[in-house]
């Protein structure tokens, strides 16, 4: 099963970005998601309705959460079709400072070097804040975990970080030209533009009560490896079958090939979209690729 970290600090916007995920893609009426556990439904639901019709956001992550999920095809004519599972781990803003021989933080370490993607949260506001202690010391963690994740990534297993810039929304003066932690990140990825076996985006992101601050692209983006994996896997699958399980599935409806078939449509899709919008600007999507 696919997997998704998301990390950043305390109040940085990640269960945010959640609800409003989960708001966007529950509800649209091609391609959706839907939470395995009923909690996690009830949860998220709540988070969102909270968000949008009252202007109240999530409190901070306190605990580990891992959910699981289903990526459907909504169809008017046939039932739902489940064609792709994954988890998505919303980790505790504390845990990317403390000591990984604590539980959260250990448990973080290990998730760090099995996810296919990263999601990595960064105030907006905070980038262009006077060089500091607590700025720096946020910055280098940050970092840190980005390559250690982006040391993975190699020509059979390619990986997906997403940089999502949070809180883009609010109405404040920026300099980002002498702001030192976006020059940092700026030189950060262009050290890692060669790894051609990893997939990057960078993206504004402002969530609220009018909003879902650019949540769709990013958050697709994101399952883009995961999903070229599964294609991959399933065509081995085919590849792997004896003369009689091929001359038999010939005859008789093959969900791996249906399967294959959804995911190549669906990853072509989305392809096409993401090169016809990449790039800052309202028009652009508000976001990069590299």
């Amino acid at each position: 099963m696919m997997k998704v970290l998301m990390i950043g600090d305390s109040h940085v916007g990640k269960t945010t970005y959640m609800a409003a995920m989960y708001k966007l893609m529950a509800d649209d009426d091609k391609i959706c998601i839907r939470a395995n556990n009923s909690e996690d439904a009830k949860t998220l639901e709540r988070f969102g309705e909270e968000l949008f019709s009252r202007g109240i956001y999530p409190d901070k992550t306190a605990l580990k959460s891992n959910y699981r999920f289903s990526l459907d095809i909504r169809s008017n004519s046939v039932q739902d079709f489940h064609f792709f599972y994954f988890s998505w781990i919303d980790s505790p803003g504390e845990a990317i400072y403390q000591r990984t021989t604590e539980p959260i933080p250990a448990e973080l370490a290990r998730d760090l070097n099995e996810v296919d993607s990263l999601v990595v949260f960064l105030d907006f506001t905070t980038l262009n804040a006077q060089e500091n202690s607590k700025v720096m010391r946020q910055w280098n963690r940050i970092k840190q975990f980005m390559l250690k994740f982006a040391g993975r990534a190699r020509e059979d297993q390619p990986l997906t970080l997403t940089i999502i810039l949070t809180k883009a929304d609010v109405d404040v003066d920026f300099d980002l030209e002498n702001a030192p932690v976006w020059n940092k990140l700026c030189e950060f990825i262009n050290s890692i533009r060669n790894n051609q076996s990893l997939f990057g985006m960078l993206a504004l992101s402002g969530i609220n009560q009018q909003s879902l601050g650019n949540v769709y692209f990013t958050f697709m983006y994101s399952m883009l490896m995961g999903m070229l994996n599964e294609a991959y896997r399933q065509i081995k699958i085919i590849e792997n079958r004896t003369f009689l399980e091929r001359l038999k599935y010939m005859f008789i409806d093959d969900q791996t090939m249906n399967r294959l078939n959804l995911l190549k449509a669906y990853l072509e899709v989305f392809e096409k979209q993401i090169k016809e919008y990449s790039g800052f600007g309202e028009d652009k999507g508000g976001y990069i690729l590299f």
